[in-house]
């Protein structure tokens, strides 16, 4: 920079990459749901039959349902699955390379960043991978898949969950810059019957993020009360909701990293206890 007649240079370490799915495949090479290695980020975390969801079309799998069981990558463990694929290239005939890649987890991209040496010491997979929370949590994510289980299984237990939930939103009074979004609309019965075909709640991750504090609030008022149906799944959203809550504010500095994994982590396991130890 020319600053006063002077010329000051600015240095700066590449901090992470900020990507979304598409941006995974294209950059790294990641085969994300189309492989059988789902997570880049663990080692040992495979594609397997859902016990929750049996007709699952790739959304709640997993070869394990035990955080305590998951192995981190390392970015070096990730540059030698990348070495395995290139070398499954180069060795082996298309079909049985399409078998070598999907079980790795990743695409061979010779001229992607991962393969580049010059990249080796610049270039970190695991400890500069940024995620965008929205994108695991609202946009098809968690929040979804839990909040769809939880009115299924009161539902299936007699429970008028949806059209309770119609009655609530339509007496809602909401804030005049949202009045006309028509948010009453996303329990209509042509939405939840998109909901039951897709298993998972199908709405833009503005609606979602906007209903959130009143679907917390009725569950919280009406859910949990002793005595009544589904409390255990009641519990489970409202620990989920605990987490949503942290990763904002996480934001502001205002909850640890340490008390978000607690929260993560109390999450998962009253997850597995109601819905998959069952």
């Amino acid at each position: 920079l020319h600053h006063r007649g002077e010329v000051v240079e600015l240095v700066f370490d590449l901090y992470g990459f900020l990507m979304d799915g598409l941006a995974h495949k294209v950059l790294w090479g990641t085969k994300g749901e189309s492989g059988t290695r789902r997570c880049a980020s663990c080692i040992n975390y495979y594609a397997a039959e859902s016990a929750v969801v049996a007709d699952d079309a790739g959304g709640l799998v997993g070869s394990t349902n035990d955080w305590r069981t998951l192995e981190p990558a390392t970015d070096l463990s990730v540059r030698a699955s990348v070495a395995r694929v290139a070398e499954a290239f180069r060795a082996c005939d298309t079909e049985t390379f399409k078998v070598w890649s999907q079980a790795i987890g990743f695409n061979h991209l010779p001229y992607g960043i991962l393969n580049q040496p010059a990249c080796d010491d610049l270039v970190k997979p695991v400890a500069q991978k940024l995620i965008d929370p929205s994108h695991t949590l609202v946009i098809g994510g968690v929040v979804n898949t839990v909040w769809f289980l939880y009115f299924d299984t009161l539902s299936k237990a007699g429970v008028p969950i949806y059209q309770a939930y119609r009655g609530f939103m339509s007496h809602w009074s909401w804030p005049h810059d949202l009045a006309g979004k028509r948010l009453k609309d996303i329990f209509s019965v042509e939405r939840v019957r998109r909901w039951r075909d897709a298993r998972t709640l199908k709405c833009h991750a503005a609606e979602l993020m906007q209903i959130i504090p009143l679907l917390r609030f009725y569950v919280s008022q009406y859910g949990v009360q002793p005595g009544g149906a589904c409390v255990d799944e009641g519990f489970v959203v409202l620990a989920l909701m605990d987490v949503y809550e942290a990763v904002h504010m996480r934001r502001g500095d205002e909850c640890t990293h340490d008390e978000l994994m607690d929260r993560v982590r109390e999450f998962l396991d009253q997850c597995v206890a109601v819905w998959v130890d069952q």
